[in-house]
C-alpha cells in the first residue's frame, strides 16, 4: 500500500489524485493500480467518465470524508492520512462540480415507467456520448436496446420513425453505462428523446424526454 501512497504527504499531486485515491482510499491490493485492462480500478476509472456516475461518486466521497472530521476520528491523529483525508474531499468537491457542468451542457432526462417498469436519469452530453445513472433499472426483454429521436412522445408516432437512432442492445438492466453517439450525427440540439425499444417484439418499454 505504501507504493500507492508514498510516505511523504507533501508529495502528493493534484493531477495523479485520481489514480491515488482509486488505490488506496478505495483499499484495492498494490496489483490495483499498476493491473491490465479490465481489472476492478480500471472499471472505476471508465464510471468515472459518466458524469452522473461521477457525481453520486464524487458526492458520497466528499460526505464521507466531511463525516470523519465532524466525528473526529482517531485516524487523523495520522499527519498522513488526515492529509488524504483533506486532499479527497477538496479534490471530489471539484469532481462533482464538473459533473454537474458536463449535465448543464447537455440535455438530461428521466424514464417513465409504462407497461414495463423501468427508471433512471440519461444524460445526452456535448461530448458525443448517451450517459444513463447509477439509479438506472429496466425490466428485461428479450432485445432491448437505446434509441434516440426528435420525436418528443413515442406513443404519438409510428416508432422508429425516421429520426430514430439505435445505439444498440442495452449493455446491463441495471447500473450505470455509456454509449457513444455517431460521430457523422446532426445537431444534438434535435432530438429530444431517449427510448427503450425492443427490436423482436417491435415494443415501446420506456422512454425519457429530454431538454
Amino acid at each position: 500500500m505504501e507504493d500507492c501512497f508514498p510516505y511523504n504527504a507533501a508529495s502528493y499531486s493534484i493531477s495523479t489524485m485520481r489514480n491515488l485515491l482509486l488505490c488506496g482510499i478505495t483499499l484495492l491490493p498494490l496489483a490495483a493500480c499498476f493491473g491490465p485492462p479490465g481489472d476492478q480500478s480500471a472499471t472505476l476509472q471508465q464510471q468515472i467518465e459518466n458524469p452522473l456516475f461521477l457525481e453520486r461518486y464524487a458526492e458520497e466521497m466528499v460526505e464521507n470524508m466531511v463525516q470523519i472530521t465532524i466525528e473526529e476520528n482517531p485516524i487523523l491523529d495520522d499527519t498522513r492520512k488526515a492529509a488524504i483525508v483533506e486532499q479527497t474531499r477538496t479534490y471530489w468537491l471539484d469532481e462533482a462540480k464538473q459533473a454537474r457542468r458536463a449535465q448543464q451542457e447537455g440535455k438530461s432526462g428521466s424514464f417513465l415507467p409504462m407497461e414495463e417498469y423501468a427508471r433512471g436519469e440519461v444524460l445526452l452530453a456535448a461530448d458525443g456520448h448517451l450517459y444513463i445513472s447509477p439509479t438506472f433499472e429496466a425490466t428485461p426483454s428479450p432485445s432491448l436496446h437505446i434509441l434516440i429521436s426528435t420525436v418528443l412522445d413515442p406513443r404519438d408516432a409510428n416508432f422508429p420513425d425516421d429520426s430514430s437512432i439505435d445505439l444498440g442492445p442495452i449493455q446491463t438492466n441495471y447500473g450505470a453505462q455509456t454509449y457513444n453517439l455517431p460521430e457523422d450525427m446532426e445537431n444534438l440540439l434535435l432530438f429530444r428523446t431517449v427510448i427503450l425499444w425492443d427490436t423482436e417484439l417491435e415494443r415501446l418499454q420506456s422512454f425519457a424526454q429530454i431538454s
